[in-house]
């Protein structure tokens, strides 16, 4: 459906296309590092990287930046650091100014500020979820958490989420 609404009828090519097809010709050309690869997919062979990681990677990065075809590990950790921070609120700072539950914002800081949200924390939604999330300003300190059941099995307790006909292996005679 959303093919359709997005390319029309008349593109039969596109909407019966397979999702591994259709993702690979998302990006008509792709550009890293000034090379040209024909399509995402086949620049994701060459650097061993699924496609759907480097889609991901580019809502936060541009697509020159060194840091899209890091190794899995390699870009957690950068993602940790003040520069990873950064890529992130650089990017949410792009959306500005945007309408938010009819409420205008006019800049990051301001709907950080309103909303005493931390402002990364607010990037990484705004990026990963957009603007018509229902839960982009919800504070953390206001998540529900369930409490998980606890389980005495043969004189040991164990919290799980699959209750008490969980079949455990452990290392000592349970």
């Amino acid at each position: 459906m959303k093919r359709l609404e997005k390319f029309g009828e008349d593109r039969e090519d596109i909407l019966f296309m397979s999702v591994e097809e259709y993702r690979a010709q998302r990006f008509d050309s792709f550009f890293y590092k000034g090379i040209k690869y024909d399509n995402l997919n086949q620049c994701a062979k060459r650097f061993g990287i699924d496609p759907r990681t480097i889609e991901r990677r580019l809502k936060i990065l541009d697509q020159n930046d060194e840091h899209l075809m890091l190794d899995s590990k390699s870009y957690s950790e950068w993602l940790k650091t003040e520069e990873g921070h950064n890529a992130y609120i650089k990017r949410a700072a792009k959306m500005f100014p945007l309408r938010y539950k009819e409420k205008k914002y006019t800049s990051l800081e301001e709907m950080s500020h309103d909303n005493e949200i931390n402002i990364l924390s607010l990037s990484k939604r705004l990026v990963t979820q957009g603007t018509k999330s229902e839960t982009l300003l919800k504070l953390a300190n206001h998540t529900v958490h369930k409490e998980l059941p606890i389980y005495k099995i043969d004189g040991h307790f164990f919290k799980t989420k699959k209750g008490p006909d969980l079949k455990l292996k452990c290392n000592t005679k349970c």
